[in-house]
């Protein structure tokens, strides 16, 4: 297993969009290919603190706190919602064209993303992204999600709800929320409640622009059967599979994703 021990933190700044105000960090010269980035849930920019150093020398690159995650106020609760708040951070920063990289839950927004703009998009990274099929990570149904973030809102439940939820991500190996209140947990219940495998299939099979899927044999929340599902469906996919390196292969396959970038992505047209 490879990865960088050398990390970059920048403290966040708000930036003004169409869609509120969403925090993010910038690195590199604004002048080159312009990559963002946007974590899974639970995240922040701080989930690529080990691979933004090795992007930066050759791209601009871009880390987005989520609406409702970290830093950024909350905004529309849909994998649509973080999808309109990339190209809003791209029209906000004077982006007209990008590639676009997510990481796990991210992955499904920049394929919604890169649907919505494909003419926007240059190219999209999925790292231990979802793909065509319900994997164990998800665990339910997307209608249970959605029942959850209602019961929220009964004041007698909401303390059940939010323990269930918190549970749920420890059991999983990932950190609860960053907020731990039941409006927080309630916001990530309905994002989570719009994601449709079938409807990452049919986006992943129009797309035509090139994309670069990484993904871990190990990997706990996502099988890795299901990315090469998704590696087989995009037409122009340059796939990296390891055998090592978990769900967080944004830290620990670093150094070999983004030699990958640079390779696909580093020469401008």
């Amino acid at each position: 297993m490879h990865e960088t021990t050398r990390t970059s933190d920048p403290e966040p700044h708000l930036v003004d969009t169409a869609v509120g105000p969403i925090a993010l960090t910038r690195e590199g010269d604004p002048g080159q290919r312009t990559v963002i980035c946007l974590h899974g849930i639970p995240g922040s920019h701080r989930d690529f603190r080990y691979l933004a150093p090795l992007l930066a020398g050759t791209f601009h690159v871009v880390r987005v706190d989520a609406p409702g995650f970290a830093r950024s106020p909350r905004g529309a609760p849909s994998v649509d919602g973080l999808a309109d708040a990339l190209w809003a951070v791209a029209d906000a920063l004077d982006v007209r064209r990008g590639v676009l990289l997510g990481h796990s839950f991210g992955g499904a927004a920049v394929l919604h993303a890169a649907d919505r703009h494909p003419e926007r998009t240059e190219g999209i990274v999925l790292l231990a992204s979802p793909g065509g099929r319900l994997h164990r990570g998800f665990g339910m149904p997307h209608w249970v999600y959605s029942t959850l973030a209602s019961l929220a809102q009964v004041p007698l439940l909401r303390a059940w709800v939010t323990d269930l939820a918190r549970r749920a991500y420890r059991q999983r190996g990932l950190p609860p929320p960053d907020r731990g209140d039941w409006r927080t947990v309630a916001h990530q219940l309905r994002i989570v409640s719009t994601l449709r495998f079938t409807r990452l299939t049919q986006i992943a099979a129009a797309l035509q622009c090139p994309s670069l899927l990484a993904h871990c044999a190990d990997d706990p929340l996502v099988e890795v059967e299901i990315a090469r599902e998704l590696a087989a469906t995009l037409r122009d996919c340059h796939p990296l599979f390891f055998a090592s390196g978990g769900h967080h292969l944004q830290k620990h396959r670093s150094v070999e994703i983004a030699a990958a970038m640079h390779e696909l992505f580093g020469r401008r047209t």
